[in-house]
């Protein structure tokens, strides 16, 4: 960033801070639905079959699940786990490099631009919460998750 100091001094500027994140997964639906998990650490395929055995608790009947090219999705363990729900669940794998055809892609970029925008978290724990908060208030509207599924690459899923 810029700075300014005396003439002749050099400017100093303090360092922002360690920096931090969290992760999350996430499902979108044509109908308005969101399904969300947020998490510490690493995604792997353990945290996906957590997630997708929550989601089979939660919804009745088959459920179909796009996945984009993430190595945790197309794991032995979480294709073979599939493999042994095919009367609960469909995976549907995308092309490798293809983020656009992903509905979820688009709540990612939604959740970056705005679960800071009151401002920016302190720690870990509090960006947690900021985006639990977001996603929550999200999944209340139905009409923005319906909106990802306009865009012209992904309305092979609407």
């Amino acid at each position: 960033g810029r700075g300014d100091a005396p003439r002749g001094k050099m400017p100093v500027q303090p360092l922002p801070g360690k920096r931090f994140g969290v992760n999350s997964i996430a499902t979108v639906t044509n109908l308005g639905v969101l399904r969300f998990l947020v998490f510490a650490g690493r995604f792997t395929a353990a945290v996906l079959l957590v997630f997708l055995a929550r989601l089979l608790a939660c919804r009745p009947g088959k459920v179909y699940v796009i996945l984009d090219g993430h190595p945790s999705h197309r794991a032995k363990k979480v294709l073979a786990w599939a493999a042994a729900q095919t009367d609960r669940i469909r995976v549907v794998l995308l092309p490798l490099y293809s983020p656009e055809l992903n509905p979820a892609e688009y709540l990612n970029h939604d959740v970056k631009a705005n679960a800071q925008r009151d401002g920016r978290a302190r720690d870990q724990e509090e960006l947690a919460e900021k985006v639990r908060g977001y996603l929550r208030s999200t999944q209340q509207a139905r009409g923005i998750v319906k909106g990802y599924f306009k865009a012209k690459h992904v309305s092979y899923a609407a």
